[in-house]
């Protein structure tokens, strides 16, 4: 049986301006990433405010891209801090 392998590339986003942040988490955005790079991105996470402590079960904003070793995560990652 043959594994298959992927990369996961994940970017927190929760200290960029909240200008910024939308347009990241928008759908028109994300599914701009798929079609030019085929990568599957999604948001997860909650906000934090800055200085505040995140509690353990909660994770701040974080932009996560998955996709096969041999695909355009890079592609993904360079637009993404673009836009941010």
């Amino acid at each position: 049986m043959k594994k298959i392998i992927f990369l996961l590339l994940s970017l927190r986003i929760n200290d960029y301006p909240t200008d910024a942040r939308r347009k990241v988490c928008s759908r028109d955005f994300i599914s701009s990433i798929l079609e030019m790079t085929g990568c599957t991105v999604c948001v997860r996470g909650n906000y934090v405010e800055s200085g505040k402590k995140i509690r353990l079960e909660l994770r701040s904003y974080t932009f996560m891209s998955k996709d096969l070793p041999d695909r355009s995560i890079p592609t993904a990652y360079k637009e993404i801090k673009r836009i941010l």
